[in-house]
């Protein structure tokens, strides 16, 4: 008798693992963005619109996460406040 592999289900799983931290790490190091942040010039409230921005890595964090980016941008949208 010939044994199955379970290669394709350990593939699947560790994919599945990596698909995960991929998310949950893009989630921890992003900052989403209110709708007007008000800033405090000499005289006046300046508002403008925000963006997304990441606690660390900035410039870094933009490119390895920029699919889940325009993901989160569609799925949650910035609310007017």
């Amino acid at each position: 008798m010939r044994r199955e592999s379970r290669t394709p289900l350990i593939l699947a799983v560790v994919l599945l693992i990596l698909l995960a931290l991929y998310v949950g790490s893009y989630l921890a190091l992003v900052v989403p963005p209110r709708a007007l942040i008000q800033r405090r010039g000499s005289r006046h409230m300046h508002r403008e619109q925000a963006k997304y921005h990441y606690k660390h890595q900035e410039p870094l964090a933009k490119w390895i996460f920029w699919p889940v980016e325009r993901l989160d941008e569609q799925l949650r949208p910035v609310q007017e406040w």
